[in-house]
């Protein structure tokens, strides 16, 4: 009954109010900087690190085997970004943040706003599914059997093995956004000096 009371909740919530959420919880977070270059020469440099592909979505599996040299895939056009952590041989960093940014020249300088989210792609069809998976062995575990004397035995290693699984989940998620925005602004630094 809770779970179905959350799935309604959330397919009636409007996109601003769970964006709203996912930032309240350092899922969405936002990048802000300031640099001194014009916007054709970043735009033309942030092109040679980005291969063309799709940043959101499912990632190929055959992504380790691309040739060159690029450290992201997605997109690049003259005023902003889509762009995600490409995944290399043997990289064990699970990451899997999108960031999303738009270019303004301001005289001599750039502002870059990207925001950086890392409830994307598969886990946008993990979570729900496995909420699902979870109800679902809830209500069985608190179905009585006859004959047993272990009712509900199965319940509290359930709910353990639940709250340990998104509990990783978000700490991934989390991790991955603060490692993206650090990258970026690190990234975008040295876009300005080659």
């Amino acid at each position: 009954m809770v779970i179905a009371k959350m799935w309604v909740l959330l397919a009636h919530t409007s996109p601003s109010s769970m964006k709203n959420f996912l930032r309240r919880i350092k899922l969405i977070d936002t990048l802000l900087i300031e640099l001194p270059i014009s916007q054709a020469l970043f735009v033309a440099r942030l092109h040679n690190q980005v291969l063309p592909g799709k940043a959101g979505g499912i990632i190929p599996a055959n992504e380790k085997f691309y040739k060159g040299e690029q450290k992201y895939i997605g997109t690049v056009t003259d005023d902003g970004f889509k762009i995600r952590r490409r995944r290399k041989m043997f990289d064990f960093n699970i990451n899997f943040s999108v960031a999303e940014g738009t270019l303004q020249e301001q005289g001599e300088k750039l502002l870059v706003e990207t925001e950086i989210q890392g409830f994307v792609g598969v886990l946008k069809l993990i979570l729900p599914l496995s909420l699902a998976f979870y109800g679902f062995a809830f209500l069985i575990s608190l179905l009585p059997e006859e004959g047993s004397s272990a009712e509900g035995f199965f319940f509290p290693f359930l709910l353990v093995h639940a709250v340990f699984f998104y509990t990783i989940a978000y700490i991934i998620m989390r991790w991955g956004v603060t490692k993206m925005k650090r990258t970026l602004e690190r990234e975008f630094f040295f876009l300005t000096k080659e």
